[in-house]
């Protein structure tokens, strides 16, 4: 386009920028793709370590990337992919029973079996079940959630949780689930089968963050049919719309409280919850679109569009 740039054969970064910010821009490419090699292929030392590190530095490379190529160009930015080929629950083997959209009578058993493994009563078959897993901390929402956690479950909402985090926000949730046994249940640390087993038997999917470069885990629960509730902000609100979601912009507990209030007496409609559940898990957000984005941002580098 005319009012743009022309870009450097040498560097594929517009000329018309200062050397400081071309300089910067190369630099956090350059870190962002090395990043991306270095989590994708080496060796951690286990689960317990990429639990903790997943959530900054799988998303960290993507939003260097974008970062530059933002600044560089004004383009948008690119969503991490999800892999459907160990979260889908027509075939996932975590789960208590595979389902699809076409048959979704496999999540009521998903939902009871959860319930049994959390301790919570067969109540809650007929009520919202709110799943949550995350690293409990500011960022992540935690903050927001503990001004209003009580009020949810006073709402007849059950919540069943999974993460590790800050003492002060671990130790929160520890006494929301003994004030509330019976409405809210937490599991300490990182389970894989266990997140798979919340994605399958939730209702919903909260993720309440403060900010979020991306996110995986609201595109695993479109494929599940559990309806996000999210924080309008970075990739929740990218991916999530009012026809597969529920959304709130303000970060307050209140804002919270209502958006899951809001989902509350959406979930009360069976007939139109199911039909958003469907909607939701015919969404793509597999690797190969964010592949189709990357070749076609590469392609216009290399041909200076």
């Amino acid at each position: 386009m005319a009012d743009q740039p022309a870009l450097s054969p040498q560097l594929a970064v517009p000329d018309g920028l200062p050397l400081p910010q071309r300089t910067w821009a190369i630099l956090t490419i350059a870190l962002g793709l090395t990043l991306a090699l270095i989590f994708a292929f080496a060796p951690f030392p286990g689960a317990a370590f990429v639990a903790r590190v997943i959530d900054t530095f799988i998303a960290l490379p993507t939003f260097l990337v974008t970062l530059a190529f933002t600044f560089l160009y004004g383009s948008a930015g690119i969503l991490n992919g999800a892999n459907y080929n160990e979260w889908d629950p027509r075939h996932d083997p975590l789960i208590a029973a595979p389902y699809s959209a076409d048959d979704l009578s496999g999540k009521e058993a998903c939902k009871r079996a959860l319930l049994a493994e959390f301790g919570l009563p067969d109540a809650a078959l007929d009520r919202p079940l709110i799943g949550i897993v995350s690293r409990f901390t500011r960022q992540k929402g935690a903050d927001i959630l503990a001004e209003v956690a009580a009020e949810i479950a006073a709402a007849d909402i059950y919540v069943a949780a999974l993460g590790s985090g800050d003492p002060e926000y671990e130790a929160f949730f520890q006494q929301m689930a003994a004030d509330h046994p019976d409405r809210i249940a937490l599991r300490l640390g990182y389970d894989d089968g266990l997140a798979h087993r919340i994605e399958a038997g939730a209702d919903m999917f909260l993720m309440p963050s403060h900010y979020e470069p991306c996110g995986l885990n609201q595109m695993y629960s479109l494929r599940y049919g559990t309806v996000p509730v999210v924080r309008a902000t970075g990739g929740l609100d990218d991916t999530i719309d009012e026809s597969t979601g529920f959304k709130f912009t303000e970060y307050t507990g209140q804002a919270l409280l209502g958006a899951v209030l809001e989902a509350a007496e959406a979930f009360s409609n069976r007939t139109l919850w199911r039909e958003m559940m469907r909607r939701g898990m015919q969404k793509d957000f597999s690797w190969k679109a964010s592949a189709a984005g990357y070749s076609a941002l590469y392609q216009r580098l290399a041909g200076g569009a």
